[in-house]
């Protein structure tokens, strides 16, 4: 029995126009806090208002809107964070280990030194490809 697998599964929804419901939230939670920063602020100074509202407005557009390798920022800001808070695992350090000799026992066919025979590392070679079996497998998942 086959399965339908729904496919664009990664592509969010638009609400309005172009602009996706988290796009859409970032923007109006942006608009927000820049009407509650005109009531703060334009009584002490407009230059601080307009100066504070322009960099809300850059990081907003850059979190909503751009994207890095494919990504949204976002994603990458949480990936780069996580990377820096997580505990690191260092697996390329060699650990220390003496050399193994392994020495084949030799008959011994009459005078002279006796030598041990050099193991020779036998070739696996595979009875059958599944290079077809692959394809047709690629092929048929849809």
């Amino acid at each position: 029995m086959r399965f339908q697998v729904p496919q664009f599964i990664e592509r969010e929804t638009r609400v309005a126009g172009p602009i996706t419901f988290r796009q859409f939230i970032m923007l109006g939670i942006m608009g927000a806090l820049i009407v509650l920063l005109y009531f703060a602020l334009v009584k002490i100074s407009f230059m601080a208002f307009i100066f504070v509202s322009t960099i809300i407005f850059v990081a907003t557009f850059a979190l909503a809107f751009l994207r890095v390798g494919g990504r949204p920022l976002p994603t990458v800001l949480g990936n780069f964070v996580g990377f820096f808070v997580s505990p690191k695992v260092y697996l390329w350090k060699k650990k220390e280990l003496s050399p193994r000799i392994i020495w084949k026992k030799v008959e011994e066919s009459g005078p002279g030194p006796v030598r041990p025979k050099q193991i020779v590392p036998e070739l696996k070679m595979m009875e059958k490809s599944h290079l077809r079996q692959m394809s047709t497998n690629i092929e048929t998942k849809r």
